[in-house]
C-alpha cells in the first residue's frame, strides 16, 4: 500500500491508498480522516505529520517537541515529548514520517541561532509506531527541517535545510534495534536535495548558489553529478519573461521524479510588485525526459495550469489548485522527442 497523506484543514488530516485511487484528473478522495483536537489545530505543511500505511493512525508534530498519534476517531493513541530537558529554548523544526516496518522517524531540529553553543542537539530518533516508545535516537547537525524519503532497501532518506543555506542530507538505517546514520555524500552546499527516484539510484537536486537556475541529477548515493537542465534550455520555446528561476516552494520543491525515467520542473517569475514582493506572475511545469533529454511543457489538460505539482514516481501525479487537487497519470512517451 502507498500513502499519501494531507492536510485537509487545521483540525483534520487525511490520506488516501494511491492503489485504490484514480488517476484520471479527478480529485483524490480522502479514504480515512484523522480529526485533531482543537487546542491540536495547525497549519503544518507536509513533513510534519504522517499517515500509517495501514491508515489506521496518524502521528503529526504538536509544537515544540510533542508529537501525538491518533487514530480515526481523534482518540489519542500515544503523545511522546523530544524536546531534551538540557537543550535551549527555541524553534523546533520537526519532520514525521511512518516506515512500513512499524516505526515513526521524527528529525527534531532547532533553528541554528538558538543552540550556537550545542552543536550536536538535533536528533534523529526512531519510535515504536504502536508506542511511540523512542527505540532508537542519534545526533545529527542540520539547519531546519526537510523531507523524509523512503528508499527501496528499507532505509531512510532525511533532507534538512534552508533554501539560502543548502541541504544537509542524512541516510539512516533501522536494523535488530540498532539505528545507524550516515551524511549523505553529495555536493550540496548551495544546493536543495529535492527527491529521490522510484528506484532509489538517483537524487535530484535545484540550486540557490546560482539563482535557482539549474536542475541537478545525481547518482544515489554518492552524489555525482548525471545530468545538469537549465532554466535557460527548459523555457526557451514558451516565451518566458525576464529572470524567470525554479520554484523554491511546495513539496518536493521545484523538481521531482513522476518515474524513474521522467522529472517535473517548476519555473516561475515573481512579482515586481514591491507591496507582493513574494506573489508568482509567471508559472509553468515542464516535464523532463531523462533517457533523451528532451522536455515539454505539461498542458492544462494534464494540470499544466495548476498551482503547483507534487509526483508520486510512479507515473501519476498530484495537481493542487486553486479550488481543488486532482491525481493524473502521464502518458507514455510524453516530452522523449522533444529539445
Amino acid at each position: 500500500m502507498v500513502v499519501h497523506a494531507w492536510r485537509e484543514d487545521e483540525l483534520t488530516l487525511a490520506a488516501a491508498d494511491l492503489a485504490r485511487s484514480p488517476a484520471d484528473g479527478t480529485r483524490l478522495i480522502a479514504q480515512a480522516t484523522f480529526p485533531r483536537r482543537y487546542e491540536h489545530r495547525n497549519h503544518d505543511r507536509r513533513g510534519q505529520f504522517d499517515v500509517a500505511p495501514d491508515l489506521g493512525t496518524a502521528a503529526y508534530h504538536v509544537r515544540g517537541g510533542l508529537i501525538c498519534c491518533i487514530d480515526t476517531s481523534g482518540a489519542v493513541v500515544w503523545e511522546r515529548d523530544l524536546h531534551p530537558a538540557d537543550a535551549p529554548a527555541g524553534i523546533i523544526f520537526m519532520t514525521v514520517a511512518y516506515d512500513d516496518a512499524g516505526h515513526v522517524w521524527a528529525l527534531r531540529a532547532f533553528r541554528r541561532r538558538a543552540h550556537e553553543d550545542h552543536p550536536s542537539v538535533d536528533e534523529w530518533c526512531v519510535l515504536d509506531a504502536a508506542t511511540g516508545a523512542v527505540l532508537a535516537r542519534a545526533p545529527v547537525e542540520v539547519v531546519g527541517a526537510g523531507r523524509t524519503l523512503a528508499h527501496p532497501d528499507g532505509s531512510v532518506l532525511q533532507t534538512a535545510g534552508e533554501v539560502h543555506r543548502g541541504t544537509s542530507g542524512h541516510h539512516g538505517r533501522m536494523a535488530a534495534g540498532r539505528l545507524t546514520v550516515e551524511e549523505l555524500d553529495g555536493p550540496w552546499e548551495g544546493r536543495t536535495l529535492c527527491d529521490l527516484s522510484p528506484s532509489g539510484a538517483a537524487m535530484v537536486s535545484t540550486g540557490e548558489a546560482n539563482g535557482h537556475q539549474d536542475v541537478r541529477v545525481h547518482r544515489y548515493p554518492d552524489g555525482e553529478v548525471l545530468s545538469v537542465f537549465t532554466v535557460e534550455d527548459l523555457v526557451r520555446d514558451v516565451g518566458e519573461p525576464d529572470e524567470p528561476y525554479i520554484s523554491t516552494d511546495g513539496d518536493p520543491g521545484g523538481a521531482g521524479f513522476i518515474d524513474d525515467d521522467r522529472l517535473v520542473v517548476t519555473i516561475e517569475r515573481g512579482d515586481d510588485d514591491v507591496e507582493h514582493p513574494h506573489e508568482v506572475d509567471w508559472e509553468v511545469h515542464v516535464v523532463v525526459d531523462l533517457r533523451t533529454g528532451g522536455s515539454a511543457v505539461l498542458p492544462p489538460e494534464l494540470g499544466g495550469d495548476s498551482t503547483s505539482i507534487e509526483p508520486f514516481g510512479d507515473g501519476t501525479y498530484l495537481t493542487h489548485g486553486v479550488f481543488e487537487e486532482a491525481r493524473h497519470r502521464l502518458p507514455d512517451g510524453f516530452a522523449a522527442g522533444r529539445t
